[in-house]
């Protein structure tokens, strides 16, 4: 791919993350995010939130650390295509434009592996730190660096993460399990990964990492995303799993998807390559519709060609519109019956339910 392209490619994408950042209420998952959790997303949403009060203050640090991983992974990949689809992935537009957690986490993975590659090994203590304090999912990723280390012989790797895993038990940290044996949501994470993926890249997902078990070099990347695909799995047997816990641990590895892609069509005669680039081009045409139809969410949500109660964002907007004509009403509170799904959102549009007043 040339220079050019991928530089018109990034501008469009940066208005089109912009776009959906200021122009999109808050979902019921930001609500719940800023006024009922403790991490440090909700810190850095109250933050913004104080310095811009609108929805792109609530998503500011996500420009950020989304320019932040999205460099990252450019420099690791080295592959303007490879970053392109990267950028296209469901699971990344959506972590780059609304607040949530993956996108704090994302940067500081991609750092580690990147620190480890160029042999920055001193980076290494200061970023699994980061991910202890910030982020209790990341005991996967100290047993997937556990594991690595181990198996490759790499000693002040598997002391490192030997320590923060024995942290782990200390405080008690870690990953909650919980619900009964068959509880139902086990079909239910692989339609989640297919919704970070897009299904046909989901797919691709799996059988690499199946592959690349039973016969191929295994890098570090591929032990992080192995670790954390594999636990989500065993977990939502029992329980209902959050993939955005999960999220900044299997994108990643898109780096080793292409990877193998590149290398199985290298080791075939150019006469034979034609049916995987076909394919190649058919996944990345699937992403580049998917992408335009997420920007352009909101203008289809209005145009009346689909219902609206059948579009993906009508939890968004059915609370964004009638809170609009509340305000216009002058009305101080929400009565009548209301989700309690929708509660936070109308609590950030300053109408509490009127039986609590």
């Amino acid at each position: 791919m040339k220079t050019i392209h991928f530089f018109w490619f990034s501008f469009f994408y940066a208005l089109s993350i912009l776009y959906l950042t200021i122009t999109t209420p808050i979902t019921p998952y930001e609500a719940q995010l800023l006024y009922g959790s403790k991490n440090l997303a909700q810190t850095f949403m109250v933050w913004g939130n104080a310095l811009i009060d609108s929805f792109v203050g609530l998503r500011l640090y996500t420009l950020f650390f989304g320019a932040l991983s999205i460099g990252l992974f450019y420099i690791l990949s080295q592959n303007k295509f490879t970053t392109l689809v990267f950028m296209l992935l469901p699971g990344v537009m959506i972590a780059v434009s609304m607040a949530n957690m993956t996108i704090i986490v994302l940067p500081l993975v991609l750092l580690f592996v990147l620190a480890y590659q160029r042999g920055f090994f001193w980076i290494l203590p200061i970023v699994m730190f980061f991910l202890f304090v910030i982020d209790e999912t990341s005991i996967l990723f100290f047993i997937a660096t556990l594991l690595f280390g181990v198996f490759n012989k790499i000693r002040f790797l598997t002391t490192l993460s030997a320590t923060f895993l024995i942290a782990f038990l200390i405080l008690s940290k870690g990953i909650e399990i919980k619900g009964d044996v068959f509880s139902g949501h086990f079909v239910d994470i692989f339609g989640l990964y297919a919704s970070i993926f897009s299904p046909f890249l989901f797919l691709y997902f799996f059988y690499t990492l199946y592959r690349i078990a039973l016969r191929e070099k295994k890098e570090l990347i591929w032990y992080i995303a192995f670790t954390a695909f594999i636990t989500s799995l065993l977990l939502s047997i029992s329980q209902k799993v959050n993939l955005d816990d999960y999220a900044p641990y299997v994108l990643p590895a898109i780096l080793v998807m292409l990877d193998l892609f590149y290398r199985t069509i290298g080791v075939r005669l150019p006469k034979f390559r034609h049916k995987y680039k076909m394919g190649l081009y058919i996944i990345f045409g699937f992403l580049v519709i998917g992408a335009t139809v997420t920007v352009l969410h909101q203008p289809l949500y209005y145009s009346g060609i689909f219902p609206q109660k059948k579009h993906f964002a009508h939890t968004i907007y059915r609370v964004y519109e009638n809170a609009r004509y509340l305000k216009s009403q002058h009305r101080t509170c929400i009565d009548g019956d209301i989700k309690k799904s929708e509660i936070l959102q109308y609590r950030y549009y300053q109408l509490p339910p009127c039986k609590e007043l």
